[in-house]
């Protein structure tokens, strides 16, 4: 598999996981317009998406895959979307 290929793996996976996150906020409704967060539950938020972001970075990482600022980006903004965690 060349880089191309491997690359466009790669944001296949990524855009999967997108649409997997789609659809489970359609299903829970959960950006409804009357909803505000608070100053404290964004730095959490924040916080939280942040280690998950770098535990995912590295776990990818030891396995031999460089992830990219723009693939790590693209991760980061799937991550905040999927509010499971």
């Amino acid at each position: 598999m060349d880089d191309t290929e491997d690359l466009r793996a790669r944001l296949n996976s990524i855009e999967l996981r997108i649409e997997k996150t789609r659809d489970q906020l359609k299903l829970k409704g959960l950006f409804h317009k009357d909803r505000e967060a608070t100053a404290d539950e964004l730095r959490q938020r924040y916080d939280l998406l942040a280690k998950q972001l770098d535990n995912e970075v590295g776990e990818l990482e030891a396995h031999g895959v460089h992830i990219n600022s723009l693939e790590k980006s693209v991760l980061g903004w799937v991550n905040s979307l999927n509010l499971d965690n």
